[in-house]
């Protein structure tokens, strides 16, 4: 979630209507913007993220590279909707009357579990904010949730931030340390770390979310 509004952008989102009789319009028959979407991730996790363009996209659909542009605006949109496809789907249903607790430690828990099995969509998701509709109408319910709960809206917010760079920062492999690797010997301390961190990355993960929600919740005995 907050991935989201680290920059200004606009895209449209409006899909055109097709006029009866466009052969284009025929072509591009059963296609919808979720569809196209979900199949840019397929082919991201596929092949990589070096890989997609609108006419790798468009062949995979069945339709002309032109076509998709009646569904994203442009590249930046596409890219845009891949964020949304893949950290929409690792968001639980915002239940805004129950305990805020849960619900950020199931999207932290799920967004992890959701990019750790999407290494292509990883870095994009890292790396851009995911301003669209959809994404805004998330937020807006849980800094509602929060605010309610008694959080400032400036601490709402850090919160879904801090809960956010946990779980794309955790989704990473940390990669290991051999035996015989030099720094084993002269680092043992970060050694020890690295190896705890490829054990053991859930207890790892679920470690520090805890912390930082105990942090959060101290604020409001405060």
């Amino acid at each position: 979630m907050s991935i989201l509004l680290q920059r200004k952008r606009r895209y449209p989102y409006t899909v055109r209507k097709p006029n009866e009789g466009d052969p284009v319009a025929v072509q591009r028959a059963g296609l919808s913007r979720d569809r196209v979407l979900r199949a840019a991730v397929a082919l991201v996790d596929r092949e990589g993220l070096d890989r997609l363009t609108m006419r790798r996209l468009g062949a995979d659909l069945g339709v002309e590279a032109m076509t998709l542009y009646h569904y994203v605006a442009n590249r930046e949109a596409l890219l845009d909707g891949i964020v949304e496809v893949v950290v929409g789907d690792a968001v639980p249903a915002i239940d805004t009357t129950t305990d805020w607790r849960p619900v950020l430690r199931a999207y932290g828990t799920e967004l992890r579990e959701a990019l750790r099995k999407r290494p292509g969509v990883l870095p994009l998701v890292m790396s851009r904010p995911a301003v669209t509709p959809s994404m805004l109408d998330v937020v807006e319910s849980v800094l509602d949730l929060l605010q309610r709960s008694g959080f400032s809206l400036e601490q709402a917010w850090s919160l879904v931030r801090g809960t956010t760079v946990l779980a794309t920062g955790s989704a990473v492999d940390p990669g290991s340390l051999g035996e015989d690797d030099p720094i084993t010997q002269s680092h043992p301390q970060a050694a020890a770390a690295f190896a705890a961190a490829a054990d053991r990355p859930d207890a790892m993960f679920e470690l520090a979310l805890d912390g930082l929600l105990d942090g959060y919740a101290g604020l409001l005995s405060t």
